[in-house]
């Protein structure tokens, strides 16, 4: 139209709305009938893929042109940017309008606008990331199961398939200051708890629907673990393993015991071989009470281990390349109520290889991952060695444990 601040009108719904096409500011003087209310969706002034016409939110001249084709009372709804939201109503007040509310519509399925520091810093500093792992093209082929695979949890198991272990046990860290080959074990409480949601959440995608997962853990963390785990996984038992030869304090009473977490993915299905001999133990009413109402099969145990004596420096067992080293017999209990023959059992910190010794005597497939080098290629030749040996664990314990001398 000749004259007029527009290059289009256009007629919608049957002419019972008009749509200009033209600059808004020069388009609202020229209009002749005043609004009974307006709605805005301006600029948010982000920048916006580079837009020039979101370098800036309108100011107090825009929203007076506005407020001039507004009939007295008439509404004002103007949709503004969580970031420039305050410039926004600045603007709307300069123009004489009166705030009334400020709403806040919260949506599950916006864009990422977020900007990585990290990443920014880097290209600041000139410095280049290390590119860890090409992302793969095709589904994660299964791992090769009865090795240690050498490298960082945390790296490793996403490389595998969802679903790859029927039977996860995880010793971890307890971050109390042990002096490991590769490992800090002295992290802040916040940092450490972080990696262990990250470890806890790799180690619960590779393992089965219905799969079991133990985790071992120290006093100074067992509970924040246990709340971690509310939502992800439902436990079945908090065991205690109380041991013998436990650390000697000076100035606070002796610890001797280990938390030993018992979950499970889903609490109508998993594996808990209730009737296997080698999981039950004999009664009281068996032992002491000769009570024929006794069953002949014995009984679960309690969820009290006082039955495995921590390995201590002198023991036959112990493997004096590693600091931290559990008894076979108790991974023997886990690994036979908890799983079958060939099924796979996870350690994602195999240590000494303890729990992959307890696999491969009870005809399990075993998979380690070792962040050490040096660990991963002993704990693997300890496995290969007593893998034929055959299992330690019986139905009653028949010798006493080795005893270390009284200094």
């Amino acid at each position: 139209m000749n004259g007029t601040p527009w290059r289009k009108r256009v007629e919608l719904c049957d002419g019972r709305a008009v749509c200009y096409l033209g600059d808004c500011r020069k388009v609202l003087p020229a209009l002749a009938d005043p609004f009974t209310a307006s709605v805005s969706d301006p600029p948010y002034g982000l920048k916006f893929m580079g837009k020039a016409w979101d370098h800036g939110v309108p100011g107090a001249a825009f929203w007076r042109a506005v407020s001039k084709r507004l009939l007295p009372g008439a509404p004002l709804l103007a949709f503004g940017g969580t970031r420039t939201f305050h410039r926004l109503m600045c603007g709307i007040e300069d123009a004489g309008l009166t705030i009334r509310d400020c709403l806040c519509w919260l949506y599950g399925s916006g864009i990422p606008k977020s900007h990585d520091i990290s990443k920014a810093i880097d290209k600041a500093a000139g410095a280049e990331r290390e590119t860890v792992a090409d992302t793969p093209a095709v589904r994660n082929p299964p791992p090769q199961v009865n090795r240690i695979v050498r490298g960082d949890v945390l790296k490793v198991l996403p490389t595998w398939p969802e679903g790859c272990a029927d039977l996860v046990f995880a010793d971890p860290p307890f971050n109390i200051g042990y002096q490991y080959d590769k490992y800090d074990d002295s992290r802040p409480p916040h940092e450490y708890m972080a990696w262990t949601k990250q470890w806890v959440d790799a180690c619960l995608r590779v393992l089965k629907p219905d799969g079991t997962f133990w985790i071992a853990i120290g006093d100074e963390y067992a509970a924040d673990v246990r709340v971690m785990m509310r939502g992800r996984a439902t436990l079945r038992n908090w065991v205690i393993w109380h041991y013998t030869f436990g650390q000697n304090c000076k100035y606070k009473f002796n610890r001797s015991h280990t938390h030993l977490f018992y979950f499970v993915k889903d609490p109508e299905r998993f594996t808990f071989n209730a009737d296997d001999p080698r999981v039950r133990v004999p009664s009281d009413r068996q032992l002491k009470y000769n009570d024929k109402r006794a069953n002949p099969k014995g009984r679960l145990p309690h969820d009290v281990w006082t039955e495995f004596p921590r390995v201590c420096g002198t023991f036959k067992e112990r493997e004096g390349w590693h600091p931290c080293q559990m008894p076979v017999e108790l991974l023997e209990r886990i690994v036979l109520a908890c799983s079958n023959p060939d099924d796979v059992v996870l350690d994602p910190f195999a240590g000494s290889g303890t729990t992959l010794v307890a696999a491969a005597n009870h005809d399990r497939q075993w998979l380690g991952v070792e962040l050490s080098k040096d660990y991963a290629r002993r704990a693997e030749r300890r496995v290969r060695n007593e893998a034929g040996a055959g299992p330690l664990f019986t139905q009653t314990r028949t010798a006493a444990a080795p005893q270390e001398p009284t200094p």
